[in-house]
């Protein structure tokens, strides 16, 4: 039996990274959220007969009832979800930006939790699993993000993002591995889970969250009811803090693949099994989609469900002093209408914060959190660079700051301090950065923000990691993160490979740390990805070859607009130099900003031999 490698859960851009609990080992560590109830936020499904979206409704439409008594609502937002996006050419769709922003606003989290300790092994269960997780995918609208989460292996887990091909890849490496044992391992290893999904969500406020739990279910009879049977008590309620609606999709079909029971050879067991689904989705306002074949339609119906909502928050006129449940009613005064909503809510328990010598509470806390913060504006790009020795790289990071310029008249300076981890998908740490920015703000032009950058390497191994980044200015005293997926290629394998892309722009704004690249890149790179007429944008990157090989590489540089027409294209050929145990190229191109008209450009660089190609793609935007 494979041990546990993690289960990783990941939260607005990425969920927080939770180590592994293997088999016999000790629980792994809990994250920290945030403790006590303010105001309480609701997300409301108003649905017609046909259980479509009702639109339209305004706050006074709806009466919000916390344990029977009235409450009054401070804040009340609509929300219609774009639909998925028919792209006019398939890079708009296809390819995602080298830039993650902590301002990203989402319509819709969402959490595929594709549940390999209880499918069944076998190719044809887990396809049906894969092609119900590609509805989910192709149904996703622009502005939403999912993550996908397994709960047996979790070293294939995506945070969220909207990159298909991130999500795509994820999905592949999906394997159902029940083979029958009805032990507590496997069933605990599911619920866990589901419990660490729900917690990971909490922080994340003022969107609709939605968990999408592919899975036949887990009995919650036998030896160990009364352990199965709190854990789902344990799920529900956090599902309520967290305010999220749990949809059980079952992925065997109507009478099971083949007509083999998905858990085995009872189809009584199955219908224990279906009991957690059912449990789940009743109490967070939820659905359980069973016993169907039509996987796609099942899919359909919850993304039409969740296609129109309202967020409602209030503030309990009777706060909770303690852990006590407390029922939420929502009414809304239009009949014949269905209502999806949590039934309720449990107030945080306090947690000891962390601790980190040298370091405050407040970053430590940023940088661990869930959900990425905004207080501080933040957008990076990440990309790596052989070292001459082929096996590592250092990757440079480029993380821009925006924050106000204060109108009190003359300049002041803010010390900007900022953490830069980069971490496994079991959660370990494999390198780190810390680095004060001095920033002088000045009380002058038009421009009501300051900006700047702050650039670091990390030197890493090959691998897929993500990269966490927390911010905190003394003279604002705010906080910011953000979260970044990264893969660092095996630049010893092959014969020819690509280091990442960095853009430079001149003028550009004041980058602190520029020492700390320049022994790796011959360009000061910026994450900007939008630039004006005037700008001088160069396009940075670097080819690499075997040692043995001297044959002359062809680079080719183009620029299609958005409907995939190529307005610009150039060739050029060299050969790479020797340096260290393999053999470099750099490679510099000015883009033509100018000649461009506004809208969104792919940029994409090809180097080829005879035998190989690689290609790198960047997103710019000609304002």
């Amino acid at each position: 039996m494979r041990s546990t490698a993690a289960l990783v859960v990941f939260v607005a851009g990425a969920l927080a990274i939770l180590p592994a609990a293997q088999r016999g080992q000790a629980p792994p560590p809990r994250p920290q959220f945030r403790t006590g109830v303010e105001v309480v936020e609701v997300d409301v499904s108003v649905l017609d007969s046909r259980r479509r979206p009702v639109r339209g409704l305004s706050a006074s439409d709806f009466t919000v009832l916390e344990n029977g008594r009235p409450q009054d609502m401070v804040s009340f937002v609509a929300v219609d979800v774009p639909p998925a996006e028919n792209a006019a050419s398939g890079w708009l769709r296809d390819v995602a930006p080298d830039i993650r922003s902590n301002l990203a606003s989402a319509d819709r989290l969402i959490v595929l939790v594709l549940d390999d300790a209880q499918v069944r092994s076998g190719p044809q269960h887990t396809r049906a699993v894969k092609d119900m997780a590609r509805g989910v995918i192709n149904r996703l609208g622009p502005n939403d993000l999912l993550a996908v989460v397994f709960t047996r292996d979790n070293r294939g887990a995506q945070p969220f993002t909207n990159d298909r091909q991130r999500l795509l890849n994820a999905i592949e490496r999906f394997h159902g591995e029940y083979n029958g044992d009805m032990s507590t391992y496997f069933a605990m290893a599911s619920l866990t889970t589901l419990r660490y999904v729900a917690e990971s969500l909490v922080d994340a406020v003022q969107r609709r969250k939605v968990v999408l739990y592919v899975s036949p279910g887990v009995p919650l009879e036998g030896a160990d009811q009364s352990e199965r049977r709190y854990a789902v008590r344990q799920i529900v309620d956090e599902s309520r803090r967290a305010n999220v609606n749990v949809y059980a999709l079952d992925p065997s079909g109507l009478g099971g693949l083949d007509g083999e029971d998905p858990l085995g050879d009872a189809s009584s067991v199955r219908r224990r099994a279906n009991d957690l689904l059912n449990v789940l989705a009743t109490e967070t306002s939820g659905r359980a989609l069973l016993n169907r074949n039509d996987f796609v339609g099942g899919v359909n119906e919850v993304f039409d469900e969740n296609a129109s909502y309202y967020l409602l928050g209030y503030r309990s006129s009777n706060p909770p002093s303690g852990s006590e449940f407390r029922r939420i009613d929502i009414r809304v005064n239009r009949p014949g209408v269905t209502i999806r909503a949590r039934n309720g809510y449990v107030k945080a328990k306090p947690k000891d914060s962390d601790r980190n010598s040298g370091l405050s509470d407040a970053l430590i806390k940023t940088l661990r959190d869930a959900a990425p913060k905004g207080d501080i504006a933040m957008q990076m790009t990440a990309a790596p660079f052989a070292l001459p020795d082929g096996k590592k790289a250092t990757v440079a990071v480029a993380v821009a700051l925006r924050q106000p310029r204060l109108a009190l008249g003359g300049s002041q300076v803010d010390i900007v301090n900022l953490i830069v981890g980069a971490y496994e998908p079991d959660g370990k740490r494999a390198a780190s950065d810390r680095l004060n920015a001095r920033v002088t703000i000045r009380d002058r032009g038009n421009d009501p923000f300051v900006r700047y950058e702050v650039l670091t390497g990390l030197q890493l191994p090959p691998g897929r990691y993500q990269v966490r980044v927390a911010s905190e200015s003394a003279l604002h005293a705010k906080e910011g993160s953000l979260h970044y997926d990264l893969d660092v290629p095996d630049f010893s394998k092959g014969d020819l490979t690509a280091s990442g892309v960095l853009l430079s722009v001149e003028p550009n704004v004041a980058a602190a740390g520029k020492d700390r690249l320049s022994a790796v890149v011959p360009v000061v790179p910026t994450s900007r990805r939008e630039f004006w007429e005037h700008d001088r944008v160069t396009m940075f990157a670097r080819v690499y070859r075997r040692v043995k090989s001297t044959d002359a590489v062809t680079l080719k540089l183009q620029v299609r607009d958005p409907r995939d027409r190529t307005v610009f294209e150039k060739t050029d050929s060299a050969v790479p130099n020797l340096v260290g145990a393999i053999r470099a190229l750099d490679y510099g191109v000015a883009l033509p900003v100018a000649s461009l008209a506004p809208g969104p450009y792919l940029v994409t660089l090809e180097g080829s031999t005879a035998r190989e190609t690689v290609r790198r793609d960047v997103r710019i935007i000609r304002r």
